[in-house]
């Protein structure tokens, strides 16, 4: 699977919990600020928006929203979801890409 691929999942997945629980990024930032963690908004948008951050910040942002389950899924169930859940993240070409690489 290439890197890109696994990002587009990374980040679906914590955009799904993000979502599921109705949390902004500004909200976000709050509960992170709650348990220690000094994020601002724009810094976390652009995390998110690159998919390209560390096990660790995942880790923060899914315990400050209360995510105590996680469901992996297969990728390509994955990509779907994320599309339906906010289509204006990731260019529809860009998931189709990627749900291809991750089919092969």
């Amino acid at each position: 699977m290439m890197v890109d691929a696994w990002r587009a999942r990374v980040k679906c997945l914590l955009k799904a919990e993000l979502k599921r629980r109705k949390v902004t990024y500004f909200e976000l930032a709050d509960k992170l600020a709650a348990i220690g963690i000094e994020e601002d908004e724009k810094n976390i948008a652009k995390k998110i928006s690159r998919g390209a951050f560390k096990a660790i910040f995942l880790f923060q942002c899914l315990a400050a929203i209360g995510c105590e389950d996680l469901r992996l899924g297969s990728a390509p169930d994955l990509l779907d979801q994320r599309y339906i859940v906010s289509p204006g993240a990731v260019s529809r070409m860009r998931l189709t890409r990627a749900a291809r690489v991750l089919s092969e």
